[in-house]
Formats: structure tokens, C-alpha cells, sequence
């Protein structure tokens, strides 16, 4: 089981956008997809491959939830909660329809 992670420089872009006041989306996805939309198609590669990596089953919750907790994010959350946020950012990576208002939709 792995004991660190260093993350990678586009993980902190990306939370750097996850703001405390997310209660102004109409969901989670918004909040994701704002920090989506604020990466390019490389970086969003990017994020992707880290996140597979981070979110593998050898990797405690516990150490992803300090690792999002130590992060540029304003608002922190138990490692099994962080886990399902990671986990839909993939999905919503991966669900990218490759048109231009993808990432502006906020629900």
C-alpha cells in the first residue's frame, strides 16, 4: 500500500477551482466541470492518467482524502467521499463529447 503521493502540478490546477461556495451549481458536476473547463484538452490527459493511478485499489482512502485535503481546494471532505468525487471527475473526462459547450454546462 502506498504511504504518499506527490501530486501532480495539474491535480493542483485543477483543485485550485474547487471552491467552498459550490452550493451555487445545481450539483457537484458543476463544480467539477468548472475546474474541467479551466484545463486544456492535455491537461484534462493529464489529469486523467493521475487520477487512475491515484484512485487504484492499492491506494487508501484515507491517503487520497489527505492528499485533496493538502491541495489548493476550499472546501475538504472524508478520503471515501473524495474517492466518488474523483471518480465522477474521470467519468466526466472520459464522457468529454468533444464539443465546445461540454465543460460550460453546470449540471
Amino acid at each position: 500500500m502506498k504511504k504518499t503521493i506527490t501530486p501532480a502540478p495539474v491535480f493542483l490546477k485543477f483543485t485550485g477551482y474547487m471552491i467552498q461556495d459550490f452550493e451555487m451549481f445545481e450539483s457537484l458536476d458543476g463544480v467539477l466541470l468548472l475546474g474541467l473547463y479551466h484545463l486544456t484538452k492535455k491537461e484534462r490527459n493529464e489529469l486523467h492518467t493521475f487520477l487512475a493511478s491515484l484512485l487504484r485499489s492499492d491506494v487508501s482512502d484515507s491517503l487520497i482524502g489527505n492528499l485533496w485535503n493538502t491541495s489548493n481546494a476550499e472546501f475538504g471532505a472524508e478520503g471515501k467521499g473524495i474517492r466518488w468525487l474523483l471518480n465522477r471527475t474521470v467519468e466526466l473526462i472520459e464522457g468529454d463529447d468533444g464539443t465546445d459547450g461540454y465543460y460550460l454546462r453546470r449540471s
